[in-house]
């Protein structure tokens, strides 16, 4: 992998987190929720409120502890390490994605 393509899937990755987040904090307001201390609690309160249950919410947690360890630390993520993350993180998005459209189908 190139350093312009570890750079590219970074920023994907970040986006892609990122996006979760917000979405996560839109049902959160939509549903008048307690507000969240944090990224991961955002989806705590998801959980909390069965709107996810606990193994995605963990799986998701993971996924915002690693975006910290992106942003904060990013000089010391290493490319298989990127790669695998990805991989499963991106199932992870997805199953948030599903659970989402099925709400908004309510």
């Amino acid at each position: 992998m190139s350093y312009r393509d570890e750079l590219a899937l970074k920023h994907a990755l970040l986006e892609s987190i990122e996006a979760c987040f917000d979405i996560a904090n839109h049902i959160i307001s939509a549903f008048d929720f307690r507000r969240p201390m944090s990224y991961s609690d955002a989806f705590e309160v998801l959980k909390e409120n069965r709107i996810i249950y606990k193994k995605l919410d963990e799986r998701l947690k993971e996924m915002a502890e690693f975006r910290n360890f992106l942003v904060h630390r990013y000089a010391f993520v290493k490319k298989e390490k990127l790669v695998e993350i990805v991989k499963q993180d991106i199932k992870d998005i997805k199953e948030f994605v599903k659970v989402v459209l099925k709400l908004i189908k309510k």
